[in-house]
């Protein structure tokens, strides 16, 4: 599926289903950590909140790439606090 909207007339755009999947990722990120990371899962205390870095750092580190974006693709890298208080 493609966006037909863009700057130029006739020029079509690839759609975003990054975004999607970045959402879906924030959304159910403490049991994909547990399926994927189970000894890690213990280890990070999920009543603090999580913060997702993707779009603010990583655009002061990533300059615009040719496919416009911002950031790498599927790097949405994730601040989360150990138990016991620290940040990893």
């Amino acid at each position: 599926m493609t966006n037909t909207k863009s700057k130029k007339p006739g020029a079509r755009q690839k759609a975003d289903y990054d975004s999607a999947w970045k959402d879906v990722l924030e959304e159910l990120f403490e049991p994909l950590v547990k399926f994927l990371f189970p000894q890690a899962h213990p280890m990070i205390d999920f009543s603090k909140k999580c913060e997702f870095l993707g779009n603010a750092e990583l655009r002061q580190i990533a300059p615009d790439s040719k496919t416009g974006k911002r950031y790498p693709a599927g790097k949405n890298p994730v601040e989360v606090y150990r138990l016991g208080d620290s940040v990893t």
